[in-house]
């Protein structure tokens, strides 16, 4: 194999690698023909609290990449002002939610909740 193409296999391995292991945070509220909309979130690909520009009725959120997530309804990451998801509408609600793009916000309503803020712990 000529050194060239060693040089282009190795920088694209390179990149996978570095996608592989980058980290995002997703935050999705439906219009009012209940398609998702994904809201722009700031410092998605970054650990630690963040507050939301504009507080928002969330419907839906994703996370890869991080050892969990917690949504908040209040700024700053207040505590006990954490938000309940649930895996695709069905399994029990958790504060603390793993990877995956299905955690919808439990809610009496049927486009979600208020959101003021999100945490998300860096993988060990």
């Amino acid at each position: 194999m000529k050194r060239g193409m060693v040089a282009f296999l190795a920088l694209a391995l390179l990149a996978v690698g570095a996608c592989a292991s980058a980290a995002n945070f997703r935050i999705y509220r439906v219009n009012s023909d209940m398609q998702l909309d994904q809201v722009p979130a700031f410092n998605e690909d970054e650990p630690g609290c963040h507050n939301m520009l504009l507080r928002l009725t969330i419907y839906r959120v994703a996370q890869i990449g991080y050892q969990y997530c917690t949504i908040y309804s209040e700024k700053d990451c207040k505590a006990g002002s954490e938000i309940q998801v649930s895996w695709k509408q069905k399994e029990n609600p958790v504060t603390q939610f793993t990877q995956g793009d299905r955690w919808f916000l439990v809610s009496e309503r049927r486009r979600g909740r208020t959101m003021g803020s999100w945490y998300c712990k860096a993988r060990e």
